[in-house]
């Protein structure tokens, strides 16, 4: 058995037979065989295998400002949102609205 930092690696992978000193990161670790992504974020289309990865990223939102007409993406300033447009051509981008949002 493996050690790290002292303790006991006893969490095995049943997939890859990779060991881990927690449940928790072997549980991170089997996302990858999974590739399950079980915290999607509400504003934006992103997900994310652990819950802290979710939180982190949920606070960049609070510095978005300006909202897609066209979707719910959100952006922190009207060149990123200019920029999303670009990628997406079935976006109407005749005429593109800046909504400023209230914290």
């Amino acid at each position: 058995m493996n050690y790290k930092h002292g303790l006991k690696k006893e969490f095995v992978c049943n997939v890859c037979k990779k060991d881990f000193a927690t449940a928790d990161a072997l549980r991170y670790h089997l996302t990858i065989h999974t590739g399950d992504r079980p915290y999607p974020c509400p504003f934006c289309p992103k997900s994310f295998k652990i819950n802290s990865e979710l939180r982190k990223h949920y606070r960049a939102h609070k510095e978005l400002t300006v909202k897609c007409p066209s979707c719910s993406l959100y952006c922190l300033n009207e060149e990123d949102l200019r920029k999303h447009i670009r990628r997406f051509p079935s976006h109407d981008i005749t005429h593109v609205y800046v909504e400023e949002v209230d914290e």
